[in-house]
């Protein structure tokens, strides 16, 4: 499954890209493709494109590396999280 997340950051984006790349091993280890990752300066949000396995899948993933993401500047209170559909 396709997901489509965006979320507000509490620091710049340069800050947030270099803790989301250093952490791209535990991606690895979800099985979790990337398929887009950026900046969008008018609603000043992040937003990524993820094809995972499931919903859960992503879910525990978001709890077990809560304190990553936080320390990104990622503020998980914002996350708005989509599932795409291919039909």
């Amino acid at each position: 499954m396709r997901l489509l997340m965006n979320a507000e950051l509490s620091k710049t984006y340069a800050d947030w890209k270099k803790v989301y790349d250093g952490h791209k091993w535990a991606r690895d280890e979800a099985n979790m493709k990337e398929i887009l990752v950026g900046w969008c300066e008018e609603d000043q949000r992040i937003h990524v494109c993820f094809e995972v396995e499931s919903m859960e899948v992503m879910e525990k993933f978001m709890e077990k590396h809560a304190e990553v993401i936080a320390s990104s500047g990622h503020k998980q209170e914002t996350t708005v999280v989509k599932i795409l559909s291919d039909s």
